[in-house]
């Protein structure tokens, strides 16, 4: 991955960054037989056997969170014994040795691959929600937005001005519309949600049990925002799981529009997710490998990975006419795109490659009719084809270079 993680961090420079990071289990359980069963580790049934997948997802917050590739990458193997949870004791563990450090750990090292950022801003869901990483990673150029944890108890100043502990907010910013997306296995439909957001400056304090074996500092309380985020439900009406976000953030909600910003970059979240389905399901069917060997099997783990980031990069890419191709093709995928035009356009305005030449729109625009996309189709090119023409290009390459 360093190769990748230097390709990454020259792109990146000067840019305003955000950084998703989230763990996906890889089951390869059904074929364990291949792999010497002691080379997988525990998925968290503490049953199958597998490995878990730990990246973090680079998107420029300047265009259309375009995807950049990754700012660190890990693979995890929980041993049997890590896996039982009857025979840990989290809390007096000290936080290196916890397996939740690797959320700490992996912002660390990001930071390091993406210092020539002008800012980052770290995303992540309630797992990543924990004292250690308010503590360790915020600065004046890189900030968390972090989903709160279930239960998490705040300090903060009520009208009366008395500190309080709660796990609910006071004031109210105002109302909004957000739209949910459906999809299978979820109980609600699509829908627009008319939500209530409350904000407030509040402080969470350090556990008596956390503690370092490296040296490392932790201040006894942390000062942050939270952004609470409730679905109102019309009466009459019936939803199974109404919306009801706890955002935390070390960056300043002072209002409606900072708490809409924040709920924005939250929601970018959901990039990772589709990061995860295109590798495990329909695009790279990445858990029906038939690999004998874990390493081989870690290896090529993360080079599915690379290009799938790259697949999303076309999909988050493809109406971006004022960004230049140079640093997202190589020349001889550009001659060979270039050269693919006249074939693939049609004889309608409609068909043709309306974008700026040159433009990752541009190129991008090739890539889809290779994976069989028509200009007149309603809806826009989605990862799957964006895979297939990434798979058709690289052919039409090969050939190119025997002629």
């Amino acid at each position: 991955m360093e190769p990748h993680y230097q390709y990454v961090s020259k792109l990146c420079r000067g840019k305003n960054l955000i950084v998703i990071q989230d763990t996906t289990q890889l089951n390869y359980e059904h074929h364990s037989g291949l792999i010497d069963p002691e080379e997988l580790g525990l998925l968290g049934d503490n049953k199958s056997r597998g490995l878990h997948v730990h990246p973090c997802l680079v998107m420029d917050a300047d265009q259309n969170n375009l995807v950049l590739g990754y700012s660190h990458f890990k693979i995890h193997n929980r041993s049997r014994e890590i896996g039982n949870k009857h025979e840990r004791i989290f809390r007096n563990q000290p936080l290196e040795e916890k397996e939740s450090y690797r959320w700490v750990e992996e912002a660390l090292s990001s930071k390091q691959n993406l210092a020539d950022a002008r800012s980052v801003i770290f995303v992540s869901d309630r797992e990543s929600d924990m004292y250690a990483i308010w503590s360790q990673v915020p600065d004046h150029k890189t900030h968390l937005v972090i989903r709160a944890r279930s239960r998490r108890a705040f300090e903060l100043e009520n009208e009366e001005g008395e500190i309080i502990k709660t796990s609910t907010l006071q004031t109210i910013l105002g109302y909004a519309e957000v739209k949910i997306k459906g999809g299978i296995g979820k109980k609600d439909k699509a829908r627009t949600a008319k939500v209530e957001i409350k904000g407030n400056r509040v402080e969470i304090c350090k556990r008596k049990t956390l503690k370092s074996n490296t040296g490392l500092h932790f201040a006894k309380k942390i000062a942050l925002y939270a952004v609470e985020v409730t679905e109102i439900v019309p009466e009459g009406t019936k939803i199974e799981e109404p919306l009801h976000w706890m955002l935390l953030t070390d960056m300043a909600v002072e209002d409606l529009s900072q708490a809409l910003s924040i709920i924005s970059i939250y929601k970018s979240r959901w990039n990772i997710e589709q990061l995860f389905r295109l590798v495990k399901q329909k695009g790279f069917r990445l858990e029906d490998s038939q690999l004998e060997t874990a390493r081989a099997l870690q290896n090529l783990i993360a080079m599915v990975f690379i290009a799938a980031s790259r697949v999303l990069q076309f999909v988050k890419g493809r109406e971006l006419e004022d960004v230049d191709a140079e640093d997202f093709f190589t020349p001889i995928q550009k001659e060979v795109l270039e050269k693919s035009i006249p074939m693939l356009e049609g004889k309608t305005d409609r068909s043709k490659n309306k974008y700026k030449p040159h433009s990752l729109a541009y190129y991008i625009w090739v890539i889809a009719r290779m994976g069989s996309w028509k200009p007149e189709d309603r809806d826009p090119p989605g990862p799957i084809t964006m895979l297939r023409g990434w798979k058709h290009l690289h052919f039409t390459i090969k050939g190119y270079l025997l002629k």
